[in-house]
């Protein structure tokens, strides 16, 4: 590095350059204190005397002060403030501090006065992946691959950027390139085994991760990937195993707490969830969804401690655009159709960069149908296949060619075998990276394709990221905008998405006539239907009545709730029995208001819908949730014959069962307020002939009204394909449609 200004002429200059060789010999030798005590003899002779602050701000970063650091690296600045070396140092250091859009300034200067300045290069593509800005970042290296041919941390970062573009398979090729410069690097097989998940090559990837743990058994990250692997591959005892040596080996891996928590989770250790996403949360407080994950994790044993305060936090980070909370969860949490838009954009952002490369679809003119291809994991027993199986048989065949994508388990059930004789062709995708699929959907030429997952379950989002149809549409599984610009449209009515509210949805609206939900009328309902007794409820009082999934129950509800067994004497509140947690401290929260926590009543799982849907017949009344209603829960009480009190809200998800009530020609189970909901369940409770006036309405109408007519919402769903494609082919850009 050449240096210069400030040190003295002459036998002074000779001196000074004598001590500060001396300085760095000593600082070279990890002799620290005589090193930084010649520096300082430097600068106390010369102030401006820039090796000296140069290399005495290194030393103070190796020691980790980096505040003294960045001061004597912008003194040397303000003397020589081109000095590319420097730059790239004081850039380093605002990186360590995870300060990676100030650091970028430094090592973009560096680079103007030094175009070859290999680690300016290395650490501004560095900090370009940090700010999720990876289309730049591959510039970068690609720069910085012409400087430093054949450079292993060049490929090893350059698939780090394309890993994050989505680009799984050249990002498998770069750092397979990085190991074969450098086979023992672990920090590079580490790499090598985490592209080759992305690209679902579980196999490799595996072997990946053990030649990095053979060289370096307590390699915390390696740990991590094979957690990763496992969980995908369903072997989650075998994940939690993982993750716990990950842990074990570096107890600030925030992933590692964030992966087990999921694991947990899912299977219904909540409890113990809740407290390794807090630990995630407080090592990484932005790390993407753990504080929505966190959140749902207590509201799914309804521990509602602190949940407004939790709620607020939430909401003010998604207006920052932050992407703490995945939209499914908000969708729970958030009243406001604003809000959970804000939410999606910035979760789509986060997760799914525009591709490299976009897909070609060939002219369709010739066809004589058109090819739809419907895109979930649950072509199963599954609610979405309880509700669309009719549908799915019910296609015109002869203007409409259907395939199935299936990225779920086949489970063997009676509903898959239905399924699978449903389509004109079935695809197990199970297996397939989303990279894969994507190619395999757009290789079918598709003119739509139905995403009926949306940001629910397990989705493979990234499939349709990718656009593999030239009309893309969300459908049923998730109750919201996707906030993507690669999803064309959005399949709903007037109730949940009302026409003064599309500018909350990043979607067109296709807008169907009475309910967007479908159903199969051909649904069993058993003929048996057991007694009260035997299902642990009193043979006489009113029961009210609510099988949500008990993350939708707020502590708000919840007090209505208790009002109600109060107002009516001798009720009961019967509830699915999801988790043990959940059931206790549902009745410790009965006895803080009062009520006697024997009048509540939890439901187990039978194996059988149809024994389900006959129990319902045992209650009175289904009381709904807000902000999030019953979906496909509604849809069962209905179609049992119990009639569904709901509240309508302001979201997608808090206007369903209006929706499914107004198609069924019961506006009168809607209500608008609080106190309306209240009084309205009250009301049935103490007036049987009011509540025997709307039961018998509910069987009139059954099956005559448009909600359970499955021939007729299948082609009304119809209708609206024919014309978003009629608009694609005249060469319009989407646009609301609007179905008489």
């Amino acid at each position: 590095m050449k240096v210069g200004g400030g040190s003295p002429a002459g036998k002074g200059r000779a001196n000074a350059g004598q001590i500060f060789a001396e300085a760095v010999a000593a600082h070279q030798a990890g002799n620290f204190f005589k090193a930084r005590k010649l520096y300082d003899s430097l600068i106390s002779a010369d102030r401006n005397y820039v090796p000296a602050l140069h290399y005495l701000g290194i030393l103070e970063a190796q020691q980790q002060h980096s505040e003294k650091a960045l001061r004597l690296f912008d003194r040397a600045l303000a003397i020589l403030p081109n000095a590319a070396d420097i730059l790239a140092d004081k850039g380093k250091v605002l990186i360590d501090l995870g300060r990676h859009a100030d650091a970028l300034p430094c090592f973009e200067e560096a680079v103007a006065v030094n175009p070859e300045h290999w680690m300016a290069l290395q650490n501004q593509g560095a900090a370009l992946l940090a700010l999720k800005r990876p289309a730049e970042a591959l510039g970068v290296f690609d720069r910085l691959l012409v400087v430093m041919k054949n450079h292993p941390a060049a490929f090893n970062n350059r698939a780090l950027a394309l890993k994050d573009m989505g680009r799984f398979a050249e990002a498998v090729d770069d750092v397979k390139k990085a190991v074969s410069f450098d086979g023992k690097n672990v920090e590079v097989l580490t790499n090598l085994g985490d592209a080759l998940f992305a690209a679902k090559n579980y196999d490799e990837a595996n072997a990946a991760y053990d030649r990095a743990l053979a060289l370096k058994p307590d390699l915390a990250q390696a740990w991590l990937g094979r957690a990763n692997i496992h969980v995908e591959l369903k072997r989650y005892e075998d994940a939690v195993v993982a993750y716990d040596k990950a842990i074990s080996f570096k107890p600030d891996l925030a992933e590692a707490w964030q992966g087990r928590a999921s694991v947990l989770s899912d299977h219904k250790r909540h409890k113990e969830a809740v407290a390794d996403f807090t630990k995630a949360i407080a090592l990484k407080p932005d790390l993407l969804g753990a504080e929505g994950a966190r959140l749902h994790a207590k509201m799914q044993i309804c521990d509602w401690q602190d949940f407004q305060s939790e709620c607020d936090r939430l909401t003010a980070a998604v207006r920052q655009g932050k992407p703490n909370v995945a939209p499914f969860v908000y969708l729970g949490l958030s009243a406001s159709a604003a809000d959970q838009l804000a939410c999606a954009k910035a979760w789509t952002a986060a997760k799914f960069p525009p591709p490299a490369s976009a897909h070609t679809f060939s002219d369709t003119a010739s066809y004589d149908k058109l090819r739809i291809v419907y895109l979930s994991a649950d072509f199963y027993e599954h609610p979405v296949a309880y509700l669309m199986a009719g549908m799915f048989e019910a296609h015109d065949r002869a203007r409409f060619e259907t395939v199935a994508v299936s990225f779920g388990g086949a489970d063997g059930s009676d509903m898959r075998r239905r399924l699978e004789k449903s389509f004109d062709r079935f695809v197990d995708a199970a297996s397939m990276s989303e990279a894969e699929t994507a190619d395999f959907i757009a290789a079918l030429q598709p003119d739509i394709v139905v995403d009926l997952m949306g940001y629910t379950g397990i989705p493979r989002t990234g499939i349709m990221a990718r656009r593999v149809a030239p009309i893309q549409v969300s459908y049923l599984g998730f109750a919201g905008t996707m906030g993507a610009d690669f999803i064309d449209y959005i399949l709903a009515d007037r109730t949940v998405i009302p026409r003064d509210r599309r500018q909350y949805y990043s979607e067109k609206i296709a807008e169907l006539p009475g309910s967007l939900m479908v159903n199969d009328r051909a649904r069993r309902i058993a003929e048996n239907v057991p007694a009260r007794s035997e299902q642990g409820l009193p043979e006489k009082g009113f029961v009210f009545c609510s099988f949500n999934q008990s993350y939708k129950i707020s502590p708000d509800v919840f007090a209505v709730w208790m009002r109600l067994l109060k107002g009516a004497e001798g009720s009961v509140l019967w509830l699915s029995k999801h988790n043990e947690d959940a059931v206790r401290n549902l009745q410790e929260a009965a006895r803080s208001h009062g009520i006697d926590p024997a009048r509540m009543v939890f439901a187990t799982r039978v194996p059988l819908n149809e024994d389900h849907l006959a129990r319902h017949q045992l209650a009175d009344l289904f009381l709904d949730t807000l902000p999030f209603n019953a979906h496909s829960t509604a849809a069962d009480a209905l179609w049992a014959g119990l009639p569904v009190l709901t509240r309508i809200g302001e979201t997608f998800s808090g206007r369903v069962a209006a929706s499914l009530l107004t198609a069924l020609g019961l506006p009168e189970l809607v209500t608008n307020t609080a106190d309306d909901y209240e009084k309205a369940a009250l009301d049935y409770a103490r007036n049987p002939e009011k509540l025997a006036a709307v039961k018998a309405k509910l069987a009139a109408n059954r099956l005559s009204a448009p909600l359970f007519d499955t021939e007729l919402t299948t082609r009304n769903i119809e209708r609206a394909f024919e014309a978003m494609h009629r608009r694609h082919r005249e060469g319009l850009p989407p646009d609301h449609i609007e179905l008489s």
